[in-house]
């Protein structure tokens, strides 16, 4: 059982732990589309990802 959420790294979090902050501000610049692609994938991802730590962690029968 999980007592807290963990930081799964959304949205910004998520791109800058892939990419490391010096290259995403780099391309927020040089390749704009690139982060919205990538933005877009890491908000369609979240909820399974959410869904499935959730559910490892028993959460549903208990709550966070």
């Amino acid at each position: 059982m999980l007592i807290n959420t963990i930081d799964l790294h959304s949205n910004m979090d998520l791109l800058s732990a892939v990419r490391g902050p010096e290259r995403l501000c780099t391309d927020l610049i040089d390749q704009p589309e690139w982060i919205d692609r990538a933005m877009a994938d890491a908000r369609a991802v979240f909820p399974e990802v959410w869904n499935a730590v959730a559910k490892a962690g028993r959460m549903e029968e208990r709550g966070w």
